[in-house]
C-alpha cells in the first residue's frame, strides 16, 4: 500500500512507490468563480512500472482521499481503476469543488501480473522480432490456440535451432494488444481500429480464441 500525502493549496505533483510501481498524484483543485470546462475538482493518478518499461502489465486498484469543499466539509472519495501498459492514467472526479486534500492518499495493489508470469521456464520462452523490436512469448501457450505457431516452433525450420523467429506484418504495440485478449488481462480494447487489427491478427494466426472474445 501507498501512502500519499497532498498538502493543502499545493498542486504540485506527488510522487511515491509500491513494490513495482512507481505513482503520481496530482491534483487539481476547481475555481467556483471560474467558467472552466474541467468542471469540478479531481485528482489524476499515474503509475509506471519502476523497473523500466513492461512489454506488457496490469495493476488492479483501491484508494481513497479524503477533501474540504468550500463549505468546510469533508468530502470522502473511494475509486476503483485497473491500470495497464496501455492505460497509465485515470482521473478521480469530484463530485462537489474542493478547494483542497486534507488526508492521506492510499493505494493497494489488488492484483499485478506482466508477460513473464505466463513463461513458466526459459525453455518455453521464444523471442519473437518484429519491424520494430523484439518481444519474449510462451512457445507452449501460442501452440495450443494456433496451428501457425505450432508449426513455426515445433516444424522443421532452422529458427528452432536459436529460439528466435520472425513475425510479419505485426508491430509490438499490435503483439501487445494480441496476447493481452489471449491470456484474457482485461485491458480494454479503445479503439474499433484496434478491434479489426486483433481480428486480422487471429485470422492470420488462426487463433479461434481471439476471434471469439473480439466477436
Amino acid at each position: 500500500m501507498v501512502t500519499a500525502w497532498l498538502v493543502p493549496d499545493d498542486v504540485s505533483p506527488i510522487v511515491a512507490e509500491t513494490q513495482h510501481f512507481k505513482w503520481v498524484f496530482e491534483w487539481k483543485p476547481s475555481d467556483p468563480w471560474s467558467d472552466d470546462e474541467e468542471g469540478p475538482s479531481h485528482l489524476l493518478v499515474s503509475c509506471s512500472p519502476k523497473q523500466g518499461v513492461h512489454f506488457l502489465w496490469t495493476c488492479k486498484t483501491m484508494g481513497r482521499v479524503l477533501g474540504l469543499d468550500h463549505a468546510g466539509e469533508l468530502v470522502p472519495v473511494a475509486w476503483a481503476f485497473r491500470f495497464t501498459s496501455g492505460t497509465q492514467t485515470q482521473r478521480v472526479s469530484i463530485s462537489r469543488p474542493m478547494w483542497t486534500v486534507l488526508s492521506a492518499l492510499d493505494v493497494i495493489e489488488i492484483q499485478y501480473c506482466t508477460l513473464s508470469d505466463f513463461i513458466p521456464t526459459g525453455e518455453d520462452a521464444a523471442v519473437l522480432t518484429m519491424d520494430d523490436g523484439e518481444v519474449p512469448a510462451s512457445k507452449q501457450v501460442l501452440s495450443i490456440h494456433s496451428p501457425y505457431f505450432k508449426s513455426l516452433f515445433f516444424g522443421n525450420f532452422t529458427e528452432a535451432t536459436t529460439g528466435r523467429y520472425t513475425l510479419k506484418d505485426v508491430n509490438i504495440e499490435e503483439f501487445q494488444l494480441f496476447l493481452s485478449v489471449l491470456y484474457n488481462m482485461d485491458i480494454p480494447i479503445a479503439t474499433r481500429e484496434s478491434l479489426q487489427t486483433l481480428l486480422r491478427l487471429a485470422d492470420m494466426w488462426l487463433v479461434d480464441v481471439v476471434t471469439n472474445r473480439c466477436g
